[in-house]
């Protein structure tokens, strides 16, 4: 099996570090402990920039008709743009596997624990996926320097990984600690460049997230 590239998981990082490649992280550094944790965990808010209209918020990592999952993420989204949904015990996924230690360069404490990411897109009241949703400090879902993306990481059991990592024109520094279940993680964009005509994060950083203050959840159109 193909081990996931802690440079490599999840389409929300995607637009963080580069606006249009899959250039992905999910490492960083800081401590503390996650808000959240739990082997089923409730999510609630309210969408800024919802065009109105009920629809249905998931994990695209979840979906039934694709997977054949019996216990999908799913949530209602309300006119107003406000929801609830609950991260549950994943089933067993395509989605969730092993972190890649970048060539040596990450210090990984198990590396025989799994883990996935909580990636949300939302549909509309007739079944049709319209855009994705994500937590974050600002309204502009491309790089941004200051830029903090709030990450729902699962690891099947206690996982830590350190060290400084570099994909493309980003250098990530490590410092994490995941406990079994759902924790709550930061990625946050300290400085941004330009290649190639485009602006892209060149350093990041990723730390537990001990509390949502600054954070909206966004809902970003196709």
């Amino acid at each position: 099996m193909k081990k996931a590239l802690i440079l490599g998981l999840g389409l929300a990082l995607a637009l963080l570090l580069s606006g249009c490649g899959m250039v992905l992280s999910m490492i960083g550094g800081g401590g503390g402990e996650s808000f959240i944790h739990g082997e089923n965990v409730t999510l609630s808010g309210k969408l800024l920039n919802w065009p109105g209209g009920t629809g249905t918020i998931y994990n695209v990592h979840s979906e039934p008709q694709e997977l054949g999952q019996t216990n999908p993420m799913t949530g209602p989204v309300q006119d107003d743009g406000s929801f609830t949904l609950t991260l549950t015990y994943p089933p067993s996924w395509n989605a969730l596997d092993t972190l890649d230690d970048c060539g040596g360069a990450i210090k990984i404490s198990d590396p025989t624990v799994q883990v996935t990411e909580f990636m949300a897109q939302v549909k509309d009241q007739n079944g049709t996926p319209i855009g994705s949703a994500e937590e974050r400090n600002t309204n502009t879902p491309g790089p941004e320097k200051g830029a903090k993306l709030m990450m729902y990481i699962f690891a099947e059991g206690d996982v830590s990984y350190r060290g400084t990592c570099t994909q493309g024109d980003a250098t990530v520094t490590a410092d994490v600690s995941l406990k079994q279940g759902w924790n709550a993680v930061i990625l946050e964009i300290t400085d941004v460049t330009t290649s190639d005509g485009f602006l892209v994060a060149s350093k990041i950083k990723q730390y537990v997230a001990t509390s949502e203050s600054g954070f909206n959840w966004y809902f970003d159109a196709w």
